[in-house]
């Protein structure tokens, strides 16, 4: 005689807190995933930010000539920069090297050498700020910066001053920080005034705000 074989499944109540359960554990998910992707992104704008001055102070040594770093390019849809440079933390969150062929201490690609850029996503601003020197005009409007690395490596930060066009180009013995922060985190790299670049990686808020200006070098390791 032949048994009759019962095949089991879930039951309608068995399912609905099975769906109740997946939803309340997705509200606590999304959040801390969401908080995940932007701190990623902002770690990789610096890592961007920092492997490009790198790449400019490499580039000023091979070619035994300055490169220049600008903010605020425009990245064209075919991938190249468009003409001139912005403000560092304008809405064109893109930064880029180059060698000034026309010496004007502005790009034009009909004249100038583009030599690499570094385009920035949307979740935070980029900022640099030099240690114990104000490159913030009075306005507060962090007007076209540009950054030069010369044929020796060594750095220097120069800020395009309200009504004119030549930067004035200031070669400090203080170190310059490159931060993102997303109001929780601060993702850091800091500039040697001897040029060299090194990435300090992610501290919170409240330890980035009682670093003092003698505490990045210690923090960063720098040797």
């Amino acid at each position: 005689m032949k048994t009759r074989q019962h095949t089991q499944g879930f039951t309608l109540i068995e399912l609905m807190i099975t769906i109740t359960l997946i939803g309340i554990m997705a509200t606590i998910a999304i959040p801390s995933m969401r908080d995940f992707l932007v701190r990623q992104r902002l770690a990789s704008d610096v890592n961007r930010v920092t492997t490009l001055f790198n790449f400019a102070r490499s580039e000023a040594v091979r070619r035994n000539q300055p490169v220049l770093i600008c903010g605020g390019i425009t990245i064209k849809s075919d991938g190249k920069p468009n003409n001139g440079c912005g403000t560092i933390r304008g809405s064109n969150k893109a930064f880029l090297a180059f060698v000034d062929k026309d010496n004007n201490n502005n790009y034009n690609n009909n004249n100038d050498e583009a030599l690499r850029s570094a385009l920035l996503s949307r979740d935070g601003d980029i900022r640099i700020i030099t240690l114990g020197l104000d490159f913030t005009p009075k306005d507060g409007n962090q007007k076209a910066a540009r950054f030069s690395f010369l044929p020796n490596g060594t750095f220097a930060v120069g800020l395009m001053q309200t009504g004119s066009s030549i930067p004035t180009y200031d070669y400090s013995a203080n170190y310059a920080r490159i931060t993102a922060s997303n109001g929780n985190h601060v993702y850091m790299s800091l500039v040697a005034p001897s040029g060299r670049v090194i990435s300090c990686g992610s501290l919170t808020k409240a330890q980035f705000d009682s670093l003092l200006g003698n505490d990045y070098k210690t923090y960063c390791a720098f040797n």
